[in-house]
């Protein structure tokens, strides 16, 4: 059987160019299927672009640069896959006739609960109506959806009436290989002599939103020299120098390097008190490099740091419970090391992304099978 030709629409924005990365990655060699991968940024380009509402929407301006490269094609293919539904609005009569798989970290109205952190602003009455409706319209030609949460799952069914059996969750997933840490390297991390410091790490390119601020507050107040600690800041943020000999920050680290690898492996606590996320891909990693999780209760990171488990939660901006949480770690070496494993296990449960990745592609198969 020749193999299918499928164009894969992936937008590039945050943790979604990292996904559509992880997917070229995992579908290299694959001898079953063609496919055209279509890279969607969003800066402003063309006049039409620059035209409100086009110029301050998102979805907009993403939608028609979709529709353009779909345009662009010379043959149809067996089937088009988009990540995210931003990029997809305008392109339904591209679409028509060839199968369709819709891929979300988050829908429309789950972004708009956590927007505020995101500095995102509702447009007006007339642009949000008219963009509830493009969605459904979208939706309703869509064969089947892959979903990186329940939390997406639930707002597809009760805010867009999409059949929760063309839903399947699928969670992006992890390259579990590149975080796990040798026996000899975990039994360094829990059996440190007394006095050693306490590595705490947070990973966060946009400073303020991902709560790396607050957790400078709380470090500050949990600081003291009965409990030695580091903390170790990975972010794109222009920072003023700390002097605090125990605050080390580190720039210009890209992802899966072995610079990052090397900052987790040495770490004991993954700190993201983040006030705003859909579902940070660095939870992942940090499951895999099994590492206790503090975090906050929003978007679908609680389907991820369960409570207890493999980490604790806290409400954004919350300063005492992250200080509370942070004590609890620091002070309890059994209970990171307990929650450290526990993550792991969830990792290489739920999060593997070879086996999700070529879930999702086994998925897209058989979709294109039955046109």
């Amino acid at each position: 059987m020749p193999p299918k030709n499928f164009v894969f629409v992936m937008e590039q924005t945050l943790g979604n160019a990292v996904h559509a990365s992880n997917l070229r990655k995992a579908f290299e060699g694959e001898k079953s299927v063609n496919i055209k991968w279509l890279d969607i940024n969003y800066p402003p380009e063309t006049r039409l672009d620059k035209i409100p509402p086009f110029r301050s929407n998102w979805t907009f301006g993403s939608g028609l640069k979709a529709r353009r490269a779909l345009s662009s094609l010379h043959s149809r293919p067996d089937l088009y896959f988009f990540h995210t539904a931003i990029p997809s609005i305008f392109s339904v009569g591209k679409t028509k006739g060839v199968p369709t798989v819709m891929s979300l970290d988050a829908t429309p109205i789950n972004y708009d609960t956590v927007a505020e952190a995101y500095n995102h602003k509702r447009g007006s009455n007339l642009s949000e109506r008219l963009k509830l409706a493009l969605h459904k319209r979208t939706f309703r030609s869509a064969k089947q959806f892959v979903v990186w949460s329940r939390w997406v799952k639930k707002s597809l069914v009760e805010d867009y009436g999409v059949p929760a059996a063309r839903i399947e969750v699928i969670p992006p997933g992890t390259d579990l290989s590149l975080w796990k840490l040798t026996p000899e390297e975990l039994a360094v991390r829990y059996n440190k002599p007394a006095g050693t410091p306490v590595r705490i790490l947070f990973v966060g390119g946009d400073f303020k939103r991902k709560g790396g601020d607050l957790l400078l507050e709380a470090y500050r107040q949990i600081f003291s020299s009965e409990t030695p600690t580091e903390l170790h800041l990975v972010t794109k943020a222009e920072l003023d120098s700390e002097p605090d000999k125990s605050i080390f920050i580190h720039r210009g680290i890209t992802a899966n390097s072995p610079e990052i690898q090397k900052l987790f492996r040495e770490a004991d606590i993954f700190v993201l008190p983040t006030e705003g996320d859909c579902l940070p891909m660095v939870l992942g990693e940090a499951m895999a490099a099994s590492l206790p999780i503090i975090s906050t209760r929003v978007g679908a990171i609680d389907e991820v740091v369960l409570e207890g488990e493999n980490g604790l939660l806290i409400k954004p901006k919350d300063k005492d419970g992250l200080v509370n949480a942070l004590n609890s770690l620091i002070k309890n070496p059994e209970l990171r090391q307990k929650m450290g494993q526990r993550g792991r296990e969830i990792a290489e449960a739920d999060h593997d992304s070879t086996r999700n990745s070529q879930r999702l592609l086994e998925m897209c198969k058989a979709v294109a099978m039955k046109i």
